[in-house]
């Protein structure tokens, strides 16, 4: 029995065909720019997404500088929290919120009215604020003399502490930080005189 020859066999030809298929598919740069694209495009959203956390991040430093100068100015001129009347050449008392109530380093506040109003006006303006994270320090500036008329003149310092930042995106990648402690945001303010009146 004879060979089918070239002529009539269809097989040659469907290689012939088939091989110049493959051979333009790899000379072809067709799909080129879209493998590119899906090769950076993860680059490109990790980029924004990190803009993103660093601005907020950035917003979030702002709030608690501009919440410590309110709550520096406020507590200068509103009555102390704690009494500070015979506060000593480079004495200091520190108030803050421990357990649900305010207290302060020389014993019980005078005024938890004056720590929450300072701590409202400060929420005002940054609401991620605790009464854990606000610190109220008197410190006896040098300046003036409890036994004189316009007494003692009063270094106010407002600090935050151990506030902390959530990211939105880092959290949700597997190992990596979820948040961070923002530092110590601290600002001074020289309170009105404390002592006996002039009458």
């Amino acid at each position: 029995m004879s060979k089918p020859t070239s002529a009539t066999d269809p097989r040659p030809g469907r290689r012939r065909s088939w091989t110049r298929h493959v051979r333009r598919l790899v000379r072809s740069d067709d799909g080129v720019a879209l493998i590119g694209f899906g090769f950076t495009l993860p680059l490109l959203v990790a980029i924004s997404f990190g803009i993103l956390e660093f601005t907020l991040l950035m917003f979030e430093f702002h709030r608690a500088t501009e919440a410590t100068r309110r709550g520096a100015r406020l507590a200068a001129i509103s009555a102390p929290v704690t009494d500070i009347s015979a506060l000593g050449a480079g004495a200091s008392v520190t108030c803050t919120l421990t357990a649900g109530a305010v207290s302060c380093s020389n014993g019980a506040a005078t005024s938890t009215a004056a720590f929450d109003n300072v701590l409202k006006h400060m929420q005002a303006i940054f609401p991620a604020v605790a009464g854990e994270n606000l610190h109220i320090t008197y410190s006896n500036s040098g300046i003036g003399d409890a036994d004189t008329p316009g007494g003692i003149l009063p270094m106010v310092t407002i600090d935050l502490v151990d506030l902390r930042h959530d990211f939105m995106v880092l959290q949700a990648i597997p190992g990596s930080i979820s948040s961070i402690t923002l530092p110590r945001f601290t600002t001074n303010y020289l309170a009105g005189g404390q002592g006996p009146s002039t009458s």
